[in-house]
């Protein structure tokens, strides 16, 4: 086990974030992802990792860790989405931001 540990928010299938940690160093002890198909992907991919199906708004109690990073959804910002903004159904960073609060990890990523 590396000395540092990550935890992983809207993974999706792929999670590029999760792989760099990975390739450098860092434990990814959990992914978030509220996509089935996407969890069965990253359970193949990272198989010593916990990989949690919920919708971000049900996600508690999570364990330590050093880092916390996600890229949430931008739908809401894009002009190519919905443009709804602060007001949308998928502007999450507060949710991700209630999480770093609760945890308090030393390092903060936010891809978007």
């Amino acid at each position: 086990m590396s000395k540092h540990t990550a935890i992983s928010l809207f993974s999706g299938a792929v999670d590029g974030l999760a792989i760099a940690a990975q390739a450098a160093g860092i434990t990814v002890t959990h992914h978030i992802e509220w996509n089935a198909w996407c969890c069965r992907v990253l359970r193949m991919n990272h198989p010593n990792s916990i990989v949690l199906n919920k919708d971000i708004h049900d996600v508690h109690d999570l364990p330590p860790a050093d880092i916390i990073f996600g890229g949430s959804p931008c739908q809401d910002f894009s002009v190519a989405g919905s443009r709804a903004g602060f007001s949308g159904d998928r502007y999450l960073w507060p949710e991700m931001f209630r999480i770093v609060k609760h945890n308090r990890p030393s390092v903060v990523i936010h891809e978007n």
